[in-house]
C-alpha cells in the first residue's frame, strides 16, 4: 500500500504532525498535541500495519540452511561473517543519527523530543540498507548465491558517499579530515564487493533458480488457465 505516491505522502504528513502533537504534549499544552497527535498516530499506525500486513515476509522470510543442493563453502562462510560484520556499520550510523538528535537538539523538550521522532524516521533508511545486508550476510553465509549478489548491490550505497567524501577530501583542504574514515570505508568496502564477486559456477546456479522459479510460475499460470477453462466448460454445459 505504501509504494502508492499518495499513500506516502499522507503517512509522511500523518507521521510529522504526530511528531508535533508529541513535542507539544511535553510542552505541557495537552490539550492541542492529542487533538493532533491522536488522529495523526492513529493514521500512522493503520499505514504502517497495513504495510507489514502485506509484506510481513520481507522481514521474517530469513534462511536459516543450506538450501537443497547447495553446500556452502569456507568461502561463502567467511563472507557471510564479514559482510555481517559489515552491516552493523549502516544501524550505528542510525543511531548516532538519533543520539546527535537528541544531544544537539532544540533547548525545549517538546520541540527536542518531535526533532529526535523526526530524525528516527530518517534514520530508517540507514538501518533498513544495514538490515538488507545482515540478511544478504546470512544468505551468503548458508551458500545462496543470492546473498553474493545483494551484498554488492547494497554496498554501492556505502561505496558512493564515501568515494565521494574521499574526493571531496582530496579536492577542498577544509576536508581533508574526513579522509581519516572515508578511505578505510573505501577500501572495506571495495574489498568485500571483491569478495561477493560471482564465479561462473555461482552464475549458473543463479540461472537455474531463475529457471526453476520461472517454471513454478508457470505452473501456477497454467492451473488457473485449466480452472478456467473447466469452469467455463461447466457453464457452457448448464441449461
Amino acid at each position: 500500500m505504501l509504494i502508492y505516491r499518495p499513500i506516502r505522502f499522507l503517512f509522511a504528513v500523518a507521521f510529522i504532525f504526530t511528531c508535533v502533537g508529541i513535542g507539544m504534549i511535553f510542552d505541557g499544552d495537552f490539550l492541542t498535541g492529542f487533538a493532533i497527535a491522536i488522529p495523526a498516530g492513529a493514521v500512522t499506525g493503520a499505514l504502517v500495519t497495513v504495510f507489514f500486513r502485506n509484506h510481513s515476509q520481507v522481514f521474517t522470510d530469513w534462511q536459516s540452511a543450506p538450501l537443497p543442493g547447495q553446500v556452502p563453502t569456507a568461502d561463502d562462510q567467511l563472507g557471510g561473517k564479514l559482510a555481517g560484520a559489515y552491516s552493523l556499520l549502516p544501524f550505528v550510523v542510525a543511531g548516532a543519527m538519533v543520539f546527535l538528535a537528541w544531544t544537539h537538539g532544540p533547548d525545549g523538550t517538546g520541540a527536542r523530543i518531535a526533532v529526535v521522532l523526526l530524525v528516527m524516521f530518517f534514520a530508517g533508511i540507514p538501518a533498513l540498507l544495514g538490515f538488507g545486508l545482515l540478511k544478504s550476510a546470512v544468505m551468503w553465509y548458508y551458500g545462496n548465491p543470492l546473498g553474493r549478489v545483494g551484498v554488492r548491490r547494497l554496498s554501492w550505497f556505502i561505496a558512493i558517499p564515501a568515494a565521494l567524501f574521499v574526493l571531496g577530501g582530496l579536492t577542498d583542504s577544509d576536508s581533508k579530515a574526513s579522509l581519516a574514515w572515508s578511505i578505510p570505508l573505501l577500501l572495506v568496502t571495495g574489498a568485500l564487493m571483491y569478495q561477493a564477486r560471482l564465479t561462473e559456477a555461482h552464475r549458473a546456479t543463479l540461472l537455474a533458480m531463475q529457471e526453476e522459479e520461472q517454471a513454478k510460475v508457470n505452473q501456477v499460470f497454467e492451473q488457473m488457465a485449466a480452472d478456467r477453462e473447466r469452469q467455463n466448460q461447466q457453464q457452457q454445459q448448464q441449461p
